[in-house]
């Protein structure tokens, strides 16, 4: 027969362990806030093998496993943590974040968020994690109501900035471009010098067609930071549509530098090389480049094609137009609009109106009558 453990033995026993669960409890959430997550998911795994019923040590674990990249193994745990304390709505939140990392369970992420908003209707992360979800679904109009409620909740100024240059974003994709640039102006007032916030407002620059604006902005992101190959590669491309092929030369180059993966950048560097032989009365470049590195590239001829036009390049612009619409699986109306554009452009009325013909029956909303009412076609 075991003879019984002395009560006392036992407590000691028990308080042991209860001691030894708390010191790597607290260790992990040290190591956690100091950005060394390995070592706290590991430090947290010892806590949950004293007590496998820890919620709090879980749902920390699953935080480290996700800043890790192991969604997975947070979903797994989070999801434990839930099964202990179901309403909790941290819980809630961090299976939200973690759910989002995967498209295809986005739409239970807002589930979860919309079950933490019935609880903490003021919770400002919340509102701004749905409208992140609803953006990477292009609902510009859910994610800028979402958008406006995480502002009215929030009461921290920088998080503030970064949250009406999100809002703005939004405006200038539904094309509202004044209210976006209210919002980028006083996103600015709040925070100076910020890169997405200059970066974002030369996008809006651009899309109004204001290049010059666009450079200045993009040129104030890349000073804030400039290992960043993307604005480099979009102040080529600005320079090329305003003709400047030195410093589109320049821009491309210093993101392909960066990262030469940048698509961009090749896109761009091609496209300046090119416009130099042509402006130089040489034979483009385009005509070999294109073989090696863009045979049949939609995207790359869409912005040859935008290129070409801005530079008084019709003859070209109509080339890539032409591809487009063969690469195309559903060839648009408007493609036939702009190849009719640039017909219209060299005088050459017949091919206008055939194009426009085209562009019609593919329901580009009267194209005829707007090249008539701009008379560049009998």
């Amino acid at each position: 027969m075991i003879p019984p453990v002395p009560a006392g033995l036992l407590y000691l026993y028990k308080n042991g362990r209860l001691n030894i669960m708390e010191n790597y409890f607290d260790k992990a959430l040290s190591l956690m806030h100091e950005g060394n997550y390995d070592e706290a998911a590991s430090d947290f795994d010892r806590c949950i093998k004293y007590e496998p019923y820890n919620s709090e040590a879980l749902f920390y674990q699953a935080v480290c496993f996700r800043k890790m990249g192991y969604e997975s193994l947070a979903l797994e745990n989070i999801n434990k943590a839930l099964g202990l304390s179901p309403a909790d709505t941290e819980y809630l939140f961090e299976r939200a974040l973690i759910l989002d990392s995967s498209y295809e369970r986005q739409d239970e992420a807002l589930e979860d968020i919309e079950k933490v908003l019935k609880t903490e209707v003021m919770n400002s992360k919340a509102y701004k994690v749905s409208a992140d979800i609803y953006l990477k679904k292009n609902d510009y109009d859910t994610a800028l109501e979402r958008f406006s409620k995480a502002l009215e909740c929030c009461t921290d100024e920088v998080v503030k900035a970064d949250l009406l240059v999100m809002r703005g974003y939004c405006y200038m994709m539904k094309g509202k471009y004044s209210e976006a640039e209210i919002d980028f102006l006083e996103a600015e007032e709040r925070k100076t010098g910020d890169y997405f916030f200059h970066h974002q407002r030369g996008y809006l620059y651009r899309r109004e067609e204001k290049f010059a604006e666009a450079a200045a902005e993009f040129k104030k992101a890349i000073k804030a930071e400039p290992s960043n190959s993307q604005v480099y590669a979009e102040l080529a491309e600005v320079y090329l549509i305003i003709g400047n092929t030195d410093e589109a030369l320049w821009a491309s180059s210093s993101a392909a530098g960066i990262n030469s993966e940048n698509k961009l950048s090749a896109y761009v560097y091609i496209l300046a090389y090119e416009l130099c032989g042509i402006k130089k009365g040489q034979l483009p470049l385009f005509k070999y480049t294109e073989v090696y590195q863009f045979p049949e590239d939609l995207e790359f001829h869409k912005m040859r094609a935008y290129i070409c036009y801005r530079n008084g390049l019709f003859g070209e612009a109509i080339y890539s137009i032409k591809r487009v619409i063969a690469l195309d699986k559903d060839p648009q109306g408007f493609y036939y609009f702009n190849m009719g554009l640039c017909y219209s452009l060299l005088g050459d009325v017949v091919k206008t109106n055939n194009c426009m013909i085209i562009a019609n029956s593919l329901s580009f909303e009267s194209a005829l009558e707007v090249l008539q009412e701009n008379f560049l076609i009998n």
